[in-house]
C-alpha cells in the first residue's frame, strides 16, 4: 500500500467515524471485511513507520470492527 493510498483510506475512515452517533449515521457507517483488511494493513504500516501510535491504531481498528458488525 502506498503512503498516498493509506492517507486516503485513513481520511475516509475518519470521516466515517466522525459522522456522528445518531441512528442514521450508525446505519450508513459500515465497512466490508475486504475494506477492513486493506485499511488495517495501512494502519499497521503507519504504526511500523512511527506515523501513528499503537493506541490510536487500536482505537481505529476497533471502530472499523464495529462498522463491520453493523453491516450484518
Amino acid at each position: 500500500v502506498s503512503r498516498e493510498d493509506a492517507d486516503i483510506r485513513l481520511g475516509q475512515m475518519r470521516r466515517m467515524i466522525g459522522r456522528g452517533t445518531g441512528d442514521e449515521a450508525q446505519a450508513s457507517a459500515t465497512m466490508t471485511r475486504e475494506e477492513y483488511a486493506r485499511a488495517a494493513e495501512a494502519i499497521e504500516q503507519a504504526v511500523a513507520d512511527g506515523e501513528v501510535s499503537r493506541e490510536d491504531a487500536d482505537i481505529r481498528l476497533g471502530e472499523m470492527r464495529r462498522m463491520i458488525s453493523r453491516e450484518r
